[in-house]
């Protein structure tokens, strides 16, 4: 997929993934949270604008974590901003927000995801991590609201004596994937957004005697369900949820509780 004209400018930071090459780099996938592009399975429960702020307020969270580490993190936007009249507009200001966020990472990266699938754009993200000279590689998603900083330092050890690490999530699939090596197999084929995906990643991994690591099991929020278990660990006041979100769902059931939510 071809980038934006500016995205150059937005890309200024890339070279700090070679200079810190004894480090994993870590690799953001994102939406731009535009309304009615963004999580439009929770459209049943929440307005367009309440999805794209609530998707906000968690890649924010993650962003600020994950810049705690002291690795490169690289933000890779997906594409719902183009073809619309103020698409650069908002996807120039989220990436200004995230960077902020970000402030004190080793340094920060915006690139655009590249490939159709959710497996082909993977695994050129990686593989151009690879390229730009990381030592090992570790791609997760943004709408994570309960993974902290340790759960990543936890993935990068792994690398250290394991060929791929995942994050299993409820839902059949996996957060996290880290890898120590380009290995582009491993998205080819798969079924995402199904029960199976982690099951067959393994599957090929167990086939080319690739050694294995997993994570704790976590949630991302796709469906009214992950929205109703975040709502809960809000009012269970977890203390790995992120400030923006937690306000975030506040607010969110503050309207519901009013009679409905903002349309």
């Amino acid at each position: 997929m071809p980038s934006c004209a500016n995205d150059n400018r937005l890309d200024r930071d890339v070279e700090g993934i070679g200079s810190q090459n004894a480090r994993s780099a870590v690799v953001l996938f994102s939406r731009v949270p535009i309304p009615g592009r963004t999580k439009t399975r929770l459209h049943s429960i929440l307005s367009p604008e309440e999805c794209a702020a609530l998707h906000e307020a968690m890649a924010l969270d993650l962003a600020e974590k994950l810049a705690a580490l002291g690795n490169p993190l690289v933000l890779r936007y997906s594409d719902e901003w183009r073809n619309l009249a103020d698409g650069e507009e908002a996807r120039d200001a989220f990436i200004e927000r995230m960077r902020r966020a970000a402030a004190s990472a080793a340094s920060f990266a915006a690139l655009p995801q590249e490939g159709g699938n959710l497996g082909e754009r993977m695994a050129n993200a990686m593989l151009d991590t690879f390229r730009q000279g990381a030592s090992g590689c570790i791609l997760l998603g943004s709408d994570l609201p309960n993974i902290m900083a340790d759960d990543i330092r936890l993935a990068e050890s792994a690398l250290a004596s394991s060929d791929a690490v995942f994050g299993p999530s409820a839902d059949g699939g996996f957060w996290l994937i880290g890898l120590r090596s380009p290995f582009s197999k491993l998205f080819e084929g798969k079924h995402y957004g199904t029960g199976s995906v982690l099951t067959e990643a393994l599957t090929v991994c167990r086939a080319f005697g690739l050694k294995v690591a997993l994570l704790r099991e976590a949630f991302d929020v796709d469906v009214p369900e992950d929205y109703y278990r975040l709502c809960n660990h809000v009012n269970e006041h977890d203390s790995r949820l992120g400030a923006r979100t937690v306000d975030a769902v506040c607010n969110l059931m503050s309207v519901t509780a009013a009679g409905g939510h903002s349309d």
